[in-house]
């Protein structure tokens, strides 16, 4: 995709040797006994479905840290349990650095980290000290993110914490993947910071996600060169639970990724992405407007159904107007929603290898004849519809494009 740039995750390459043997030279890093205490719990937390996620590379871990690691966790907590203080007091950054010392690539250490992200901040350990709440899971989650052309798309995703993003580097940046993957990092470290911090109002989570989206912004800008450049999109969301019960889904948004909620057996588009229809908002302050358009665009089937403007949009609907990192001599403008949700109701988040191809229409069909099932089961079937519409060279909406969703359903 591109910020009036074309935009187009994370390699799976360096994932072979399996997380146990990580730092058999230890000795000569002198990290003393936090190295140690590593060593044992990534030794201990082997196992045969662990060390496939892990060589399957970020993606897929990403994914198994809900569908296949948590339940390994739980199951061998006994283990584990030895090492919850010695855990705790391993900073996120002393462990990539170690992991990076141990001669392991980016991606790989990426995959550990977010497997030791897991240990160290498991749902059910309790807080010790004061001002430390934690917000019981108030969702299921689940992804699927094939890799079919840059490689451009991340994610995160943090059940215990009701938070979740996707973010699609934009593929006329030379850096467009490692934009996407820092944006789902800084994410990921601001909702742990948060949790940690006591409980927050609806209001001042919206700010901290407003805020971390522009200091995000400029890192990725100040990180660019006149040969290197960090662009991406990103569209983060946060479950958030009320003193009375009531449930409201917090959005912040840059970019063409997509955050959807279908309620009710009606799904509705909570962010506008910021192409064309934007524009019309800009043109005229009429964001209804702007919905409708965007609507127009999003189930056309056929050029003789649009007007001869909404030809010009959809043809150029890969072009996006902002992006985290780009630098139109402005700062970024963070557009941030707030929408009710309830017990039911499924979230997802996309990037636009999913929903340019596939219709609104088509999207709540396939949520309607898959009501009732868990959101891994969900998220494949976007995914087969997608590859169904990519065969057909001659429809409209195709577009062979990396494709993420990460499906949510609210508890």
């Amino acid at each position: 995709m591109s910020a009036e740039t074309n935009k187009s995750d994370m390699s799976s390459k360096d994932l072979a040797k399996p997380a146990g043997v990580v730092g058999e030279t230890d000795e000569n890093q002198g990290h003393g006994r936090k190295g140690d205490a590593i060593i044992e719990i990534l030794s201990e937390v082997e196992s045969p479905a662990m060390v496939t996620a892990i060589s399957e590379g970020m993606d897929l871990i990403r994914s198994g840290l809900d569908k296949v690691a948590r339940d390994f966790f739980r199951g061998d907590v006994k283990k584990l349990g030895k090492h919850k203080k010695q855990v705790a007091d391993i900073t996120r950054q002393e462990l990539y650095g170690f992991l990076l010392g141990q001669g392991l690539g980016e991606n790989r250490a990426d995959a550990i980290l977010s497997l030791y992200l897991m240990v160290a901040d498991d749902p059910d350990r309790k807080n010790e000290g004061k001002g430390k709440e934690r917000t019981g899971a108030m969702t299921e989650m689940a992804v699927e993110c094939e890799n079919v052309r840059h490689g451009d798309d991340a994610y995160f995703m943090l059940p215990d914490k009701n938070a979740f993003g996707v973010f699609d580097g934009v593929s006329a940046a030379t850096k467009g993947a490692e934009a996407a993957r820092i944006t789902a990092t800084r994410a990921e470290e601001m909702f742990i910071a948060l949790q940690g911090s006591g409980q927050k109002t609806a209001e001042e989570i919206k700010r901290a996600i407003h805020d971390m989206l522009i200091q995000v912004s400029r890192e990725l800008a100040s990180l660019g060169t006149n040969h290197e450049t960090y662009q991406t999109t990103a569209s983060i969301a946060y479950i958030h639970e009320e003193k009375d019960g009531r449930k409201q889904i917090i959005v912040g948004n840059a970019g063409d990724s997509r955050v959807y909620v279908f309620r009710q057996g009606a799904l509705r588009q909570i962010t506008l992405d910021d192409g064309g229809a934007r524009m019309l908002v800009e043109a005229d302050g009429d964001e209804t407007r702007a919905r409708e358009v965007q609507s127009i665009l999003n189930n056309a089937v056929s050029v003789e159904s649009l007007t001869e403007e909404q030809q010009k949009m959809f043809r150029t609907r890969n072009r996006i107007h902002q992006a985290l990192g780009y630098d139109n001599g402005g700062e970024l403008v963070p557009r941030m929603y707030i929408a009710d949700v309830a017990g039911g109701d499924i979230v997802f988040v996309s990037s636009d290898g999913i929903h340019d191809p596939l219709t609104d229409n088509e999207m709540e069909e396939i949520l309607r004849g898959n009501k009732g099932k868990v959101p891994d089961e969900i998220a494949k079937k976007f995914i087969e519809a997608v590859r169904t519409r990519n065969q057909d060279d001659d429809h409209m909406r195709r577009k062979p494009d990396d494709r993420t969703i990460l499906v949510v359903r609210v508890q």
